[in-house]
């Protein structure tokens, strides 16, 4: 560990790089993000209209959430 003014910073071995092999766990866990990544692509695909109105609620709890995080409070009067 090195530490940098007041804070702890933890140094990574990649060494195992040099060899140009990459461990089986790490490849697996690439391989299953990817795979997520196509399936939740065809769900989104295949529902538009939902992923739509998801991200448009998203939207407005993100930005009451930043209000209130602020004090401002303007969304108590319109929902």
């Amino acid at each position: 560990m090195m530490q940098k003014g007041d804070l702890i910073m933890h140094i990574f071995d990649y060494s195992f790089l040099q060899n140009g092999l990459l461990p089986a766990g790490l490849l697996n866990i690439t391989t299953d993000i990817y795979t997520l990544r196509v399936m939740a692509m065809g769900r989104k695909e295949q529902f538009v209209e939902v992923f739509t109105e998801l991200a448009a609620i998203a939207k407005l709890q993100s930005v009451k959430s930043s209000n209130e995080i602020e004090g401002i409070d303007c969304f108590s009067e319109i929902v």
